[in-house]
């Protein structure tokens, strides 16, 4: 399997002129019990993840994962942190 990003060497438009930022293509070089092929998908280089080429993950994804946030956020069944029980340091 072979990783290929134009983006990452500067190519921003393909042969028919369409954008290549946010596109990687994988790329199945060897397979010895199938076919050798490749596919274009989407990649999200702030979360290292690569999801369908049509989905629009940028809003969906972002909206979802800031809801989520907030929603935790004020959560009261959640617990802080044990070190904001701490009152002041205290000398050695």
């Amino acid at each position: 399997m072979l990783l290929y990003r134009p983006e990452y060497y500067n190519i921003t438009e393909d042969g028919e002129g369409n954008s290549t930022i946010g596109v990687a293509e994988i790329i199945i070089a060897k397979n010895r019990s199938g076919p050798v092929d490749s596919v274009k998908l989407r990649f999200i280089g702030r979360y290292a993840s690569f999801r369908d080429l049509d989905e629009s993950f940028f809003e969906s994804y972002e909206e979802k994962l800031f809801k989520e946030i907030r929603q935790n956020e004020f959560n009261p069944n959640s617990r802080g942190s044990k070190m904001n029980d701490i009152e002041e340091d205290k000398p050695f």
